[in-house]
């Protein structure tokens, strides 16, 4: 039983893998009038146990605060506030990348964006 306590943990541990460091990808998202776009993605990440903290944005000069950021598991989820709304980001870390969606509301309607990083 001792054991099986023992790697039960040790396993937990290896899969709660800390995502802090700067990360660096790509979105994709339609837009209102029905065109796919893309852009970079960029994100600096601070995690302390299940809290998240950081900045998130198009690019390292253009930056949000991450709000209500925590991480489960392989699951991230996070906020941002910017001027035309709030988006609620669900990203999964999986070997060495984070994949996943924000989804942005804004007085028009909800655009959700696909997200890719990677580890820079």
């Amino acid at each position: 039983m001792k054991l099986f306590v023992f790697l039960l943990g040790a396993v937990t541990a290896l899969h709660a893998a800390d995502i802090s460091g700067k990360w660096t990808g790509s979105s994709e998202f339609v837009n209102r009038d029905g065109q796919v776009r893309s852009g970079p993605i960029s994100m600096t990440l601070r995690q302390s146990g299940e809290e998240v903290t950081g900045t998130a944005g198009p690019s390292a000069e253009r930056q949000q605060e991450i709000r209500k950021g925590k991480i489960s598991g392989d699951r991230l989820t996070f906020e941002i506030q910017d001027g035309a709304g709030y988006a609620t980001v669900e990203l999964t870390a999986a070997e060495g990348s984070l994949r996943g969606q924000a989804t942005f509301h804004r007085d028009y309607g909800v655009v959700t964006m696909k997200l890719e990083l990677k580890r820079e």
